[in-house]
């Protein structure tokens, strides 16, 4: 399916984003080496997981993340929609990854493949897809575009929702793609890659610093990210 968001998106700015998340690679390999080590020294299974999720136009492709959670926890149903924040099965190491974002960096590997861009709606796994797409008008939207590494929802909705309050999070989630979709373009990419980037330093920031500290710089003890 090609559209004309689609269309919109310079060829040069889609490859430059693959030779930068080819270079991303290469620069991260030492902290990619110490979570694989960290990971499979305290939890048993593979250090990657892979699930087949729907792309641009619906074609689906292999998405790779750390593994956070334990073996055999895909396959758990509650887990096919959503993965709380408090969920039992998500590893002690899986937690931080998780929070700070760390967990994703593999899928720069898809964005090598052009399979995904920088920024776009994130590939959920299908079973989440066909559910909202029947909940939710509008929500086969979403793949007219390349799925991203992040978007204003990665940023603004902190947690994910499950049961009753699925569907609703899932529809501020949506109206925040549709107007990326709608305004798709190379300074909105950046904009968000922007943002993200500051929003992970937050989150590093409050992890590693005490909470005397995290006061002195400005940011709440308590306050929720």
């Amino acid at each position: 399916m090609t559209t004309n968001n689609q269309r919109r998106q310079p060829t040069l700015w889609c490859l430059t984003q693959r030779l930068i998340a080819f270079a991303m690679l290469v620069l991260l390999a030492p902290l990619l080496a110490v979570m694989y080590l960290v990971v499979r020294l305290t939890s048993r299974g593979p250090f990657l997981y892979c699930q087949t999720r729907p792309g641009l136009g619906g074609q689906p492709f292999t998405v790779w993340k750390v593994r956070t959670m334990t073996v055999g926890s895909d396959r758990d149903v509650k887990n096919a929609f959503a993965v709380t924040k408090n969920n039992t099965q998500v590893t002690a190491v899986g937690r931080i990854l998780r929070d700070l974002k760390l967990d994703e960096l593999p899928q720069l590997w898809n964005v090598v493949r052009g399979e995904m861009c920088f920024v776009g709606p994130r590939p959920i796994a299908p079973a989440l897809h066909e559910k909202l797409c029947r909940e939710l008008p509008g929500f086969a939207r979403r793949l007219d575009v390349p799925p991203g590494l992040t978007n204003v929802g990665q940023v603004c909705v902190y947690d994910n929702a499950d049961g009753d309050k699925l569907v609703e999070d899932w529809r501020l989630r949506l109206e925040a793609d549709l107007h990326y979709i709608r305004h798709r373009s190379v300074w909105y990419d950046l904009v968000l890659v922007g943002v993200t980037a500051m929003f992970m330093a937050r989150k590093l920031v409050r992890r590693v610093l005490p909470s005397r500290g995290r006061k002195s710089v400005g940011v709440p003890a308590g306050a929720h990210a």
